[in-house]
């Protein structure tokens, strides 16, 4: 499988709309991904994200006949947080982001909260 341009809207324009890493679909539907701490997840943490969800769950499955996928769908399902198992492993929750702002980083969250 080679990296082609639906690849290029889960990875790269989540990078440009940095405030909850959204793409175009998220976007649309006001979902945004946070860290632990309800500040937007990091370049890091989201590349950390989707580089297991593309190893574990994409390339994984194709070799063990889509057990990490039934995995990642039943947690989605089942688990208290509702996170697949990509989320789960970087820490990464998915919220609405609908009448709420996503602040980058907390000197930010403590700047809007000081004044």
């Amino acid at each position: 499988r080679s990296f082609n341009c639906r690849d290029l809207f889960y990875f790269v324009i989540p990078f440009i709309f940095y405030r909850g890493k959204k793409s175009i679909g998220r976007l649309i539907f006001k979902i945004a991904f946070v860290d632990f701490q309800g500040i937007s997840a990091s370049s890091a943490r989201f590349l950390g994200k989707f580089a297991l969800f593309f190893f574990i769950e994409v390339v994984l499955s194709i070799f063990t006949f889509g057990i990490p996928l039934f995995i990642s769908i039943s947690m989605l399902g089942f688990s208290k947080s509702g996170q697949c198992l990509s989320e789960y492993l970087s820490g990464v929750y998915a919220i609405s982001s609908d009448n709420k702002k996503i602040y980058k980083n907390v000197e930010e969250y403590d700047e809007t909260h000081i004044n």
